[in-house]
């Protein structure tokens, strides 16, 4: 272990990815199955008699070393603990991803982080904020223009518009007090009128400035949904702050009752391509080529892994926190990734709460 946390985190990357592959080798399982195995042999009394003292030697000889270290930081109070364990698993999961890495010691590591992480995340340290142009720090307001993953923030004004807390656009995220000012994650919501859903971002981006009555307000789309940390994957965040933003926009309008996403459809447009022997599929085509779409798009979002769980990772998400499918859009994102991933198809999931 690094003798300072905060000294881990500054390090080069280089350094930080060579001590991953350090922690992970002290973890050799052939070691820890001979002392296991004298453990048992030595006892006198059967396996399902071992003596106290026995299972905690055993406990801890199936213990890695780094587990014990990284817990006693925990209990010492380091300081930056909980930014070190970010880093530290993202690290990890980077050189996971490498084909020539050990996968079985790397996802190891990776699994204890994630259990200790989880120490860290109770909804009551959670902390929900609306965030919002005028009022956020600076801090805060440029993690949000970064890590936005699905529709890329174009300029000042496009950002401006999409925190301007006026009366149809809301922002809404979860902070932890170790972190302060930086979101685990956020969400962006546009609120409805009428009973209109919007079946496209052309429904959600823009500057107007409308000003509507919270009587009026029947809807909230849920259009863009952002974690901001590679090493809290796992870590169930985005379930808990869409239940926690309805939850504020119920108490705000009272009229409120359909709470819908607009979602992309990654990639569609591979699987498409995949389902068609390799023949490029342009989504360019007219009316014909959009009805052959159409039906790819339900196929591919009725496909499912071999768990049972949809092949698409927007629609596990959703479909896997009680939502239903709503109905699939056509040029939902013209934007170039939008029809570089999905051919521009977008899908709005219904959330009954």
């Amino acid at each position: 272990m690094p003798q300072s946390t905060q000294l881990y985190t500054k390090l080069p990357v280089d350094q930080r990815q060579a001590h991953v592959l350090h922690l992970a080798a002290t973890n050799d399982p052939f070691s820890t199955i001979k002392t296991v195995s004298k453990i048992l042999t030595s006892s006198t009394t059967s396996c399902s008699t071992l003596s106290h003292e026995e299972v905690l030697a055993i406990r801890d000889a199936v213990t890695p070393e780094y587990e014990k270290n990284l817990e006693r930081i925990m209990k010492n109070g380091h300081p930056n603990v909980l930014e070190f364990l970010i880093q530290l698993r993202e690290d990890v999961l980077f050189v996971q991803s490498k084909p020539s890495s050990d996968t079985n010691s790397l996802r190891t590591l990776s699994q204890t982080i994630h259990k200790l992480l989880t120490h860290f995340f109770s909804l009551s340290l959670l902390q929900f904020r609306q965030i919002t142009y005028a009022d956020t720090p600076a801090l805060t307001i440029e993690k949000i223009a970064k890590k936005e993953q699905n529709h890329p923030v174009s300029s000042l004004q496009d950002l401006k518009d999409r925190l301007s807390g006026n009366n149809l656009r809301r922002c809404y995220g979860f902070f932890h007090p170790s972190l302060r000012n930086d979101p685990l994650i956020f969400v962006h919501v546009r609120l409805m009128r009428e009973g209109k859903i919007a079946t496209g971002m052309t429904d959600i981006l823009g500057s107007e400035k409308l000003d509507v009555a919270s009587d009026e307000v029947t809807g909230a789309i849920f259009y863009s949904i952002n974690a901001t940390k590679r090493g809290l994957r796992g870590v169930e965040f985005g379930s808990r702050l869409i239940k926690r933003a309805v939850k504020e926009l119920k108490e705000e309008f009272g009229g409120i009752s359909d709470f819908v996403t607009l979602s992309p459809l990654p990639g569609f447009r591979k699987w498409v391509n995949e389902q068609e022997g390799g023949a490029k599929v342009e989504g360019e085509g007219g009316e014909l080529e959009y009805e052959r779409l159409d039906k790819f798009a339900d196929k591919y979002l009725a496909s499912k892994d071999k768990s049972g769980k949809p092949v698409n990772s927007v629609a596990r998400f959703h479909m896997g926190n009680g939502a239903k499918i709503l109905q699939i859009n056509r040029n939902g994102d013209m934007s170039k990734r939008g029809m570089d991933s999905s051919f521009g198809y977008m899908v709005n999931y219904r959330y009954e709460m």
